[in-house]
């Protein structure tokens, strides 16, 4: 019989003979990769484009849109990018005629969607309005129905839960505007993600009705159709040649080579940090498993030890111990990563109602990169048998005499290499402090040198840790203590949690400094608590009723500043550029800085809107103002109390018009938020008029609360959709959900981590609480140095670990900031402001999250395994 195979006999029959080890071993192989397989299948569930486009579909074989007329039609195989010329008459398809393209036996839907206003009791909102029989067989899957039924007659519609919690509620009544038609509430429906921020779904016809609403909406008359045949590439750019764009079912499966896409809009600079982390996340995990099982087998290792001493005596040779101890590790390793691997894709199964009310969207299939998950299989048993390793090299050397005889195995446990570490720290240091100019190589050298540092380190930290116990209680004195007696089984247990640690604090530290990120890139239109009411193709009469509305909706007293806009004699609105000699970089500030008019920073309008704009009453600008001259907030553009402005029609088919106008600079307080404020009175004389196109409140004056704003947008919205209303509130984005699961899972691997190496800490302690026990310590004191023993491994392990994964995380952070020039960004009045040299780079530290884990998860520790622990006293003790 060969040495493999006897191994692997040896190894089943001691997994069966001791279960409970080999449970303890599978766990902590198999948690790590229940942990990244159900993670990797909740992302890629997430993030699919199949996935994600399939709820859209239904269970349709394509989605399509366009009209008659349409020409030059591109788009990607997804669907997310495509574009079109409109033609002179662009005409809608009728259902007969797409059905007509795809073939004889295909079958079409309708679906229609708008953007209205609608009430529920005192609150009046905008939301999206979908027409779909979601009780066809294509719908299916389409949307989730939480509460109530569908809707079957035309009076009926289901909403989401963010209008019941606007005031809804099941049975009630929804006005929708602009007819204030009465919808019956029958239902809450959960919506796919990409629905355009769906609120409520109605049978076709019951509202938008047989035109719809917006004449200029065409391109949201959609179908669902189902084909004879699946729709393939070739199929697609047909029916683009037709003037359709179209999302096929049978593409997202299989792509075609060669893909008609649209130019990328995403700058080429920016990585995302969690995708920049991801080597780190795999060097991680593959440490994890190394460090949680390598403790477990050198305690079975020790456990075994006549056994291997027995076949030692008959003849074995080292090499045939080594592959005894080894076989263990593939087994384990093999059958705990196909464990951990089914029950993470069941965990991501279970939490999926978690996860689509976290994300508010309908994750109708789950998608498993079965390729990634293989990989992770892989991993684990590696890892297993990397595990393994040194108790097979320790296997090798075992000494036949002491074990027979019944003594220990005398071993002087290492002291680590601190020095070796602190070099290895300091590199890994270095190497992050390289990433600004050399990418992602250097995060995954400073996640390395940093991790293996800390490993090098732990040894003789522990060892520091029992030499400082000395005036702390028993329980904790004697866990210090025991701990650095025996780093042997401690430094690996502290080094499995240290790595844990490290992964979550990587992790959140790449993701606040995303958010950071994206808050420094964003660009306010207005001082904070601004409102704006900006118009767009609303004739006169409109204008004045939505000038009525807010009146009515706003406080008394509160006052409207009514902004203009220069526009050509015939009604173009004009975009402006100063051309002074003293404003440089004008083209660059006029396309970066956000701009309240969005035609170049020129408002008009009287001393409300100059107080608007400065932030302050300043006589003397009030003065220039009503004598007819421009205030200008930058001064470098005003030239021998001249200041020239170009103004072009925005359809480019009129003649421009250069204007020189007396002008005053005078600096804002604070950012000023226009370039030039003049009167109407300026233009006279010129071949420009003035059209009333914004109105805001001044936020010194009055700002408004979600609920007025609600208020007002819905009372807006009754009257003309072209009409957007807007509170200024800073960034809001928010990645709250995909944190939330990074966290949870995380999270748990730490725990677990803890909670499993502090069982074997415990395990093999078992003869010191027997000592315990003998010389009269009571159950409680036993259960208080369990308990411990769990602090002191949690809390070493924690605190090194979030030390060990602030290296990468920050290093990530460079490496995703990481541009090739120093950006510089504009106010809105077109003053330069300077950014540090460190391009952007944003480095979030969540110190409330980073807090709780060193405070919390050494208590949960301690707290669990002192309830949870076993601390009974060994019946019979072996002499040693």
């Amino acid at each position: 019989m060969s040495t493999t195979r006897s191994a692997l006999r040896l190894s089943r029959r001691t997994i069966a003979r001791s279960p409970g080890r080999a449970a303890l071993i599978v766990a902590m192989i198999g948690l790590p990769v229940l942990v990244v397989t159900a993670l990797a299948t909740l992302l890629s569930t997430l993030d699919n484009a199949a996935s994600a486009t399939s709820r859209t579909l239904g269970s349709a074989d394509a989605l399509v849109w366009g009209n008659h007329g349409w020409s030059g039609v591109t788009q990607e195989p997804t669907g997310d990018g495509y574009g079109w010329s409109p033609g002179e008459h662009p005409r809608p398809f009728t259902a007969v005629e797409i059905g007509a393209l795809f073939g004889r036996g295909s079958r079409v839907i309708p679906l229609r969607e708008e953007r209205i206003a609608y009430e529920t009791g005192e609150t009046r909102d905008l939301g999206t309005l979908r027409e779909l029989d979601l009780r066809d067989p294509l719908a299916g899957g389409a949307y989730r129905l939480l509460d109530g039924r569908l809707p079957q007659a035309a009076g009926e519609i289901v909403v989401t839960r963010e209008i019941l919690d606007g005031g809804g509620r099941m049975g009630g009544t929804l006005l929708v505007t602009p007819q204030r038609r009465p919808m019956r509430i029958v239902g809450v429906v959960l919506v796919p993600s990409d629905s355009s921020g769906t609120r409520m779904v109605a049978l076709p016809g019951s509202v938008i009705g047989p035109v719809g609403m917006d004449m200029a909406s065409t391109e949201k008359r959609a179908w669902l159709v189902d084909a004879p045949h699946p729709v393939t590439w070739k199929d697609v750019r047909r029916l683009n040649g037709s003037g359709l764009i179209v999302i096929s079912r049978a593409v997202l499966a299989d792509p075609p080579p060669e893909r008609s896409r649209l130019p990328a809009t995403e700058s080429p600079g920016y990585r995302d940090p969690l995708v920049v982390i991801a080597p780190l996340m795999i060097v991680m995990f593959v440490l994890e498993v190394v460090l949680l099982a390598g403790p477990a087998f050198a305690v079975g290792l020790r456990r075994r030890r006549v056994e291997l001493a027995l076949i030692a005596a008959q003849g074995g040779t080292p090499g045939q111990l080594r592959a005894v101890v080894l076989a263990d590790g593939l087994v384990l390793g093999l059958g705990a990563s196909t464990a951990g691997a089914g029950a993470g894709i069941g965990v991501a199964v279970a939490v999926m109602p978690w996860a689509e009310r976290v994300f508010d969207s309908v994750m109708t299939s789950l998608s498993v990169p079965w390729a990634v998950v293989a990989l992770i299989v892989f991993l684990g048993t590696a890892s297993g048998l990397a595990a393994a390793l040194a108790p097979a090299a320790q296997a090798s050397r075992t000494d036949i005499v002491a074990v027979l005889a019944g003594r220990s195995e005398r071993r002087r446990d290492r002291v680590g290499w601190p020095l070796l570490g602190l070099v290895l720290l300091a590199g890994g240091v270095a190497a992050a402090l390289m990433t600004p100019r050399h990418g992602v190589t250097w995060v995954f050298v400073a996640a390395v040198l940093t991790q293996f540092g800390m490993v090098a380190v732990i040894p003789w930290l522990v060892g520091g840790a029992g030499r400082l116990a000395g005036r702390l209680p028993l329980p904790l004195r004697f866990a210090a203590r025991d701990a650095a007696r025996h780093r042997g089984r401690t430094a690996p247990a502290v080094a499995a949690v240290m790595t844990a640690t490290a992964l979550v604090t990587a992790l959140t530290v790449a993701g606040t400094s995303l958010f950071g990120r994206a808050s420094l890139d964003y660009r306010p239109a207005a001082p904070p608590g601004a409102t704006i009411i900006s118009r767009d193709r609303v004739p006169e009469e409109l204008w004045r009723r939505v000038h009525e509305a807010a009146r009515r909706t706003l406080p008394a007293g509160v006052p409207l500043i009514d902004v203009a806009l220069p526009t050509s004699r015939d009604g173009a609105l004009m975009l402006t550029s100063i051309s002074s000699p003293g404003a440089e970089n004008e083209g660059q500030a006029s396309r970066i800085s956000p701009d309240l008019s969005g035609m170049g920073g020129v408002l008009i309008g009287d001393r409300m809107l100059l107080r608007f704009a400065l932030g302050r009453d300043d006589p003397s600008a009030v003065a220039a103002l009503e004598a007819g001259r421009a205030v200008v907030l930058n001064p470098s553009y005003v030239s021998n109390g001249k200041i020239q402005l170009s103004l072009t029609p925005q359809n480019s088919g009129g003649r421009t018009e250069n204007l020189t106008l007396p002008a005053v600079g005078i600096r804002a307080t604070g950012e000023g938020w226009a370039r030039v404020v003049m009167s109407a009175e300026a233009l006279k004389g010129h071949d420009l008029s003035a059209e009333s196109r914004l109105l805001l409140v001044d936020p010194g004056r009055y700002r408004p609360s979600r609920a007025v704003q609600d208020r007002l947008a819905g009372g807006i919205g009754a009257i003309t959709m072209h009409v957007g209303v807007r509170v200024e509130r800073g960034f809001e984005q928010d990645y709250t959900g995909m944190m939330l699961l990074l966290a949870a899972a995380a999270v748990v691997m730490v725990l677990g981590a803890t909670f499993v190496a502090t069982r074997l800490a415990a395990a093999d302690a078992r003869p010191e609480l027997t000592t315990l026990a003998e010389v009269g310590a009571s159950p409680g004191s036993r259960r208080a140095v369990v308990a411990c023993q769990a602090f002191v491994i949690a809390a070493l392990g924690v605190a090194t670990g979030l030390l060990a994964g602030l290296v990468p995380g920050i290093a990530a952070t460079w490496s995703a900031s990481a541009r090739e020039a120093v950006s510089t960004a504009y106010g809105a009045d077109g003053v330069p402001v300077a950014l540090p040299q460190h391009e952007r780079a944003v480095i979030g530290l969540p110190w409330p999250f980073l807090t709780t884990l060193l405070i919390g998860l050494p208590l949960l520790a301690a707290l669990t395994t002192g309830l949870l622990g076993a601390t009974r006293p060994n019946a019979r003790r072996r002499p040693t």
